[in-house]
């Protein structure tokens, strides 16, 4: 039951939910032992903790987790009475269990090289290159909102054994990410505007097209050993876009 609480949030959140989960599901196992002697008191139990359950899917969806492993043990252990030293025995195994996984999952939190915070912000950079691609259609960009809240959550989730230069050099990888996502907002805008007026927006479609390999570069170092590296010539090309941008038609 435990396990179902260490898939929610990213470290500290799924940390504090898979430890209020274990406590709750201990609680619910002493206190649906000790209902299952009686059915009248295990009618009680069991609609108050589905009542609570009920009250905690408007919380999010760690507290909806919580509240049905919740019930979920209280309706195990009520096919089973229990004298109280028996269910105190119980509660006593199941909180155990619930820590152990808690020890576990921690555990590998230093091992894993913060390939929760790699994810998401390669996420974002992939996202980012095809919305660069789009820069050479008429389509509408595609947004990349979700993404880039995604990563948001996952670093105000801060692993704890995280060193703080490490933490400033992903928050700055996503400061610039939104500060592209702007520009290329922008340029699209801009690229519409051009096509609109009759004039080849060739440029935009040279600068798109180089920005997004140079982008999928930085989304790929992001989840992988190897060191970063620039395509070759994008960084030339992207320059010579550039200027032909600013210098406009007329130029």
């Amino acid at each position: 039951g435990a396990g179902f609480g260490s898939l929610q949030g990213a470290y500290r959140t799924r940390l504090a939910t898979t430890l209020v989960l274990s406590v709750g599901m201990a609680a619910s196992a002493m206190v649906g032992s000790l209902a299952a002697r009686s059915s009248v008191a295990t009618i009680i139990v069991v609609g108050v903790w589905g009542f609570l359950a009920g009250l905690m899917v408007s919380l999010g969806q760690a507290s909806l987790v919580i509240g049905l492993q919740w019930v979920v043990a209280v309706l195990v252990v009520a096919a089973i009475p229990m004298t109280p030293v028996q269910a105190l025995v119980r509660s006593g195994m199941v909180l155990a269990g619930g820590l152990i996984q808690i020890l576990l999952v921690v555990v590998l939190w230093p091992l894993r090289s913060h390939a929760v915070e790699r994810k998401a912000l390669s996420g974002v950079f992939v996202q980012l290159a095809a919305f660069a691609r789009e820069l050479r259609t008429g389509l509408p960009l595609a947004p990349v909102g979700a993404d880039l809240n995604d990563a948001r959550r996952v670093l105000g989730d801060p692993q704890p054994f995280s060193r703080r230069g490490d933490l400033l050099a992903f928050q700055a990888l996503l400061d610039e990410a939104e500060r592209i996502r702007i520009q290329l907002v922008a340029l699209g805008r801009h690229r519409s505007r051009i096509a609109e007026a009759g004039v080849d927006p060739g440029p935009f479609t040279s600068f798109g097209v180089e920005a997004a390999r140079v982008l999928d570069a930085v989304g790929e170092s992001l989840t992988s050993d190897e060191p970063p590296h620039t395509p070759t010539g994008a960084i030339e090309a992207l320059e010579a876009a550039c200027v032909a941008i600013e210098r406009g038609p007329t130029g």
